[in-house]
């Protein structure tokens, strides 16, 4: 049952003189959305940074199940069953919708850079494949009718579909709800509460506390690179730390 549980130990990170994280540890058990949450310059991105292998820790490991991650590359712990979005959307405009969400699917590909060069046949079921893969999500997350031009919450939904078409166990999302109007950020956090329905675990950075709580399982709170909470978020929001951490206003962590 615990083949794709998420262990984090004792992670540090170290800029040269700036201690930007300082041993941060907590467990996603399979199936469960875990918030990160803090204030600006906590040490969120710097960890969801470490988590996906875009920055190596200093100090700690990161467990997949009976795997270890961070020795590994990012594009290894995609295939290990890791994927993430990005704060700034990185979509390559050119691109059809579903050609965007079809890279997503090409991560799991077995074809080498030869064989899709020469068109065989391995390529072409692979490219079929991954078409397949990239329609079934448009479709369950309401895109399918799409073609290229998209407002600013679709493409957002869209680049969690593309993370999607490698199919993870854990899904790491990075502030999916910044800069969304209203009804935007209603929509995106239903599509992350239906993935998360069908088994994916998702490990949520997100400055929208309001939607955090909602959807968290359990919630991790960092404050100056160090974990100061976790748990459910009734007991986070209960927290001293925490409320201080948020400047003493409640109605942050509310």
């Amino acid at each position: 049952m615990n083949d794709f549980q998420l262990e984090v130990r004792g992670i540090g990170r170290r800029f040269g003189g700036l201690r930007a994280l300082h041993e941060v540890s907590f467990v996603v058990p399979p199936g469960q959305i875990c918030a990160v949450i803090g204030p600006n310059g906590a040490g969120k991105s710097t960890l969801l940074n470490i988590l996906s292998g875009v920055t190596p820790p200093s100090v700690g490991t990161i467990t997949l199940g009976r795997r270890r991650l961070d020795r590994l590359p990012a594009h290894r712990r995609v295939v290990a069953g890791m994927a993430r979005t990005f704060q700034n959307l990185q979509l390559f405009d050119q691109l059809t919708v579903l050609e965007n969400v079809m890279i997503g699917a090409h991560t799991r590909s077995s074809s080498g850079f030869v064989s899709c060069l020469i068109g065989s046949a391995r390529a072409r079921r692979d490219t079929a494949s991954a078409r397949h893969t990239a329609l079934q999500l448009l479709d369950r997350l309401g895109l399918a009718d799409r073609a290229q031009s998209l407002s600013y919450g679709e493409a957002k939904i869209m680049e969690i579909a593309r993370a999607m078409a490698s199919e993870p166990r854990i899904l790491l999302l990075d502030e999916p709800l910044a800069g969304l109007p209203g009804s935007a950020v209603e929509r995106v956090a239903q599509v992350v509460l239906d993935l998360n329905r069908t088994g994916t675990s998702i490990v949520l950075v997100e400055h929208n506390v309001r939607i955090v709580m909602q959807l968290s399982h359990q919630v991790v709170v960092l404050s100056n690179g160090e974990l100061i909470s976790k748990g459910t978020a009734q007991h986070v929001q209960a927290e001293p730390a925490v409320i201080e951490a948020y400047l003493g206003e409640p109605a942050d962590v509310a």
